[in-house]
């Protein structure tokens, strides 16, 4: 099998690895010369030899590539396998473009040392763990795909490791009772034409509802005879961050109306009868709302009497929090709210 454009695999059993021998063309003399790798099983030996044989069939092989380039392509591969969802889409272009501002980033990837790496994750100490992960998760990802396709001889990212943050982390908490009388007494005083949203805010606060679920719901979802909601699609932002519509939502449910704002619902119904496509709530351009356009409108709200940080996610825990007053089980609140933290 020794053929300068197929390459060879043997078994080493000193080693006990298998080992791919291939063909690559040095850039400053034009002339083929012999590269090795080395696998632990002859599965992944074959696909890497296959592989970069397809990759290179029109003498591609001697491509620069570099780190922004892979991770171009490791995003599109995962598109086009429809391995993402808009919201993972949206956040892993997000981290190409953090990465993308880097010095190292435009080197061709094989020219990218350790140093360069461990630089990188020490500088990041600055941003969430969760988020380091996803840029330690989505760089070792391209790495591999990298070694995989022989744009590297060596994947300097299995001696990584991620850093912990230093970032002070902003707790979201529940509203306290000044807070709670403040807004319950806002809402109530607003009238619907004035602030067309205030009945979303009154669902996530007295029914625990994700602000996207509310942003989601149509006239049909409301059952006025049964008294219940039934909550089977959400509004995310899509990878362009636009508001997308999400059906066969994985948290479906149906429930109970809160007497308390059965009154607000009703007059909410009424309103809603010439919106597009029965949608409950809607811009005043009859398009979806951004779910963090009603974020920013709570905090301007909240700012009036002094409270920082209030999301809507405050809310649904504030609604949580009064279920466990009233006696209610972890297991019984999930089935109103779907999935929450109890932490």
């Amino acid at each position: 099998m020794k053929n300068k454009n197929l390459g060879s695999i043997c078994f080493d059993k000193t080693l006990n690895r298998w080992l791919v021998f291939y063909y690559i063309t040095d850039n400053m003399s034009d002339n083929k010369k012999r590269a090795k790798k080395s696998f632990k099983n002859e599965l992944d030996a074959q696909k890497f030899l296959e592989q970069y044989n397809s990759n290179n069939q029109d003498d591609n092989s001697f491509k620069s590539y570099s780190l922004n380039d892979i991770l171009v392509q490791v995003l599109e591969n995962k598109v086009k396998f429809n391995n993402l969802s808009d919201k993972q889409y949206s956040i892993l272009s997000s981290i190409n473009k953090i990465i993308s501002e880097e010095d190292f980033s435009n080197k061709n990837i094989k020219d990218i040392t350790e140093d360069d790496l461990f630089d990188y994750f020490n500088r990041l100490i600055n941003y969430s763990d969760s988020y380091i992960k996803k840029i330690y998760n989505h760089l070792n990802y391209a790495f591999k795909y990298a070694s995989i396709n022989g744009f590297i001889d060596n994947n300097f990212m299995i001696n990584i490791s991620k850093p912990k943050t230093t970032k002070n982390i902003r707790k979201i908490r529940s509203l306290n009772d000044e807070e709670q009388l403040y807004l319950n007494k806002f809402l109530i005083m607003s009238d619907i034409m004035d602030f067309p949203y205030k009945n979303v805010y009154l669902l996530i606060l007295h029914m625990g509802l994700r602000v996207g679920e509310v942003l989601g719901l149509k006239l049909n979802d409301i059952n006025l005879i049964n008294n219940t909601i039934t909550i089977n699609k959400i509004v995310v932002n899509d990878k362009n961050n636009q508001p997308i519509l999400i059906e066969n939502y994985e948290n479906s449910r149906t429930v109970n109306i809160n007497k308390k704002i059965l009154i607000s619902l009703k007059k909410q119904l009424n309103i809603a009868k010439t919106n597009p496509e029965n949608f409950l709530f809607l811009s005043r351009n009859y398009t979806l709302v951004m779910p963090g356009t009603i974020n920013k409108i709570l905090q301007k709200v909240m700012n009036n009497i002094g409270s920082k940080n209030i999301q809507t996610q405050s809310l649904r825990y504030t609604f949580r929090d009064e279920c466990l007053r009233n006696g209610l089980t972890q297991k019984e609140i999930t089935k109103i709210t779907g999935p929450i933290n109890f932490k």
